[in-house]
């Protein structure tokens, strides 16, 4: 099973690493977890969203087809023979359209800018991730927001909102409580 103590090492391993390749790939990869391990963590991962979507949203949103439900950061689950195997395939693209917002994101942007746009907009989460495009959920579906933010931007955009102290945790920890 992967502890606490294991799962940071995995982080700290997979930031060093440069973090360009699916989080998931690297755990079996570099031996963290099994490929059973990790199918049993995208299930529970996948149940745990659609337990949170059903407390936070008033009825369950329609399935529109168009890959903009929730995303799971380590892979998706195969599903066709039912063995627990991983599907490393890449999703489809999900395009900004007039049903689909996204925000203005150029070189440089503060984060409470596109707090603010993401609020204008009647977006109630704001998922930012390097390595990933920025998601915002809006009416209970995730979106892509903008495109692929990496390492640097990410860092960017979440340092000047820590203090020292926080800074210092979350380079130890990998996160921030």
């Amino acid at each position: 099973m992967l502890t606490k103590e294991r799962a940071l090492e995995a982080l700290r391993s997979y930031r060093s690493s440069g973090g360009d390749t699916d989080f998931g790939a690297f755990l079996v990869d570099q031996d963290f977890v099994s490929e059973e391990d990790l199918a049993e963590l995208l299930l529970a991962q996948a149940d745990s969203g659609r337990r949170d979507e059903a407390a936070h949203s008033p009825a369950p949103a329609p399935d529109l087809g168009n890959g903009t439900g929730p995303e799971a950061p380590f892979g998706t689950p195969d599903s066709g023979n039912g063995e627990g195997s991983v599907d490393r395939s890449e999703p489809a693209p999900v395009t900004a359209t007039a049903a689909t917002p996204s925000l203005d994101c150029p070189p440089g942007v503060a984060l409470e800018d596109l707090l603010r746009q993401a609020c204008a907009l009647g977006v109630s989460d704001l998922h930012l991730h390097s390595g990933a495009p920025m998601k915002i959920r809006l009416h209970g579906l995730l979106h892509d927001a903008t495109e692929i933010i990496d390492a640097a931007e990410a860092e960017r955009l979440l340092y000047h909102l820590l203090t020292d102290e926080q800074r210092a945790v979350l380079e130890n920890d990998l996160q921030v409580v």
